[in-house]
């Protein structure tokens, strides 16, 4: 009888990305600890990684704008 493909929660895989993104242990050690084999390990840590910098590209850009909105709007009122 086939193997029934394993489905993790939503709170599990940035849980075991975290422990990753740490590298406190090995990526086998995070693997076996959590019962996933290594390349999801990887893959989540990565994913996770990814999230995180666009999160923060996302605020950055934001903050820039509002910042330069107040920056340069005497300018738009000279220019016209």
């Amino acid at each position: 009888m086939a193997r029934r493909r394993s489905r993790f929660d939503a709170a599990f895989k940035p849980k075991v990305a975290l422990e990753a993104i740490r590298e406190l242990k090995t990526i086998a050690e995070i693997a076996k600890q959590f019962k996933v084999h290594p390349n999801q390990v990887t893959m989540w840590k990565n994913r996770a990684r990814m999230a995180f910098l666009s999160l923060l590209m996302a605020t950055m850009r934001a903050s820039l704008n509002a910042s330069s909105l107040s920056i340069f709007s005497p300018w738009k009122t000279v220019d016209r």
